[in-house]
């Protein structure tokens, strides 16, 4: 009887280990589908152009000087495409369980997930900024319907888009801080003084997300949106939602130590 308790615990013990590494599996192929089919690999291979478009539209307010041009090289001699792959494909695995990448998987196959996603890859596309601007400044003349407003700033607030980015913002600056020789007791007035330019930079981010919104899904229709939003507001969406958050943050944070670090070397070589 000792025997085949014992055998019978062991072949137990063997079939949870089968379970658990298939499940591991089966994870990990579910997350590498859901990557490439919502198109988060090409944001994130994108991150260097995504930043040179921001420093665009920032010049047509503010003129580039060669301080700033030499800040976006130096991001994007930072950016390592596949340690941010690696980086951004693990904090999914830890963050999302089968479950949920099933029902993400299931919207992304679905006609209105397959729309959203090839509309949100245009937005790393070669003249989308330009575009864009043309756009909303036809919107002067134009405003769109209250209703309309409405829904994107409900699809900022269930994605939680500019709350995220903040935070993304926040840690960047904190970490980089870490990292650059400042005099003693500066650093803590410096994050004191970005905590209290955060709500302004949270409001302007919120802002900015709604108009790019606007543009983004311009083809779609209310109804549509509405799913879309429903999606976001439904468990496994808002799991994802926040696993891409922290992946992208993640990534962010890597490309900016490496800068700080490049940064760092420059300024020292100045002062020989």
């Amino acid at each position: 009887m000792k025997k085949l308790l014992a055998l019978t615990a062991m072949l137990a013990f063997l079939l949870c280990q089968a379970v658990i590494g298939a499940a591991a599996e089966n994870l990990e192929e579910m997350v590498d589908s859901a990557l490439e089919l919502s198109g988060f690999n090409l944001v994130v291979d994108s991150l260097p152009q995504i930043m040179d478009a921001q420093q665009t539209w920032r010049q047509t307010t503010q003129p580039a000087t060669a301080e700033s041009d030499r800040v976006s090289q130096l991001l994007r001699e930072s950016f390592d495409r596949k340690a941010a792959r690696k980086t951004s494909r693990e904090y999914f695995l830890k963050n999302v369980d089968p479950r949920t990448m099933k029902d993400v998987i299931a919207w992304l196959k679905s006609p209105p997930g397959q729309r959203f996603t090839a509309a949100e890859s245009e937005e790393v596309g070669p003249g989308r900024q330009a575009a864009m601007l043309r756009y909303l400044a036809e919107l002067q003349e134009t405003p769109p319907p209250s209703e309309r407003v409405a829904l994107m700033q409900q699809l900022e607030e269930v994605t939680h888009s500019s709350e995220l980015v903040t935070g993304i913002l926040m840690n960047i600056f904190t970490n980089t801080l870490k990292n650059v020789a400042v005099k003693e007791g500066d650093e803590e007035a410096v994050l004191d003084e970005l905590e209290n330019l955060m709500p302004a930079i949270r409001e302007q981010l919120r802002q900015q997300t709604i108009l790019s919104s606007l543009y983004t899904y311009r083809n779609f229709t209310d109804e549509e949106l509405e799913k879309y939003i429903a999606f976001y507001e439904s468990a496994s969406g808002s799991r994802y939602n926040e696993a891409g958050a922290a992946a992208i943050g993640a990534v962010l944070e890597q490309m900016f130590d490496t800068f700080t670090r490049k940064l760092t070397e420059e300024l020292e070589k100045g002062k020989k």
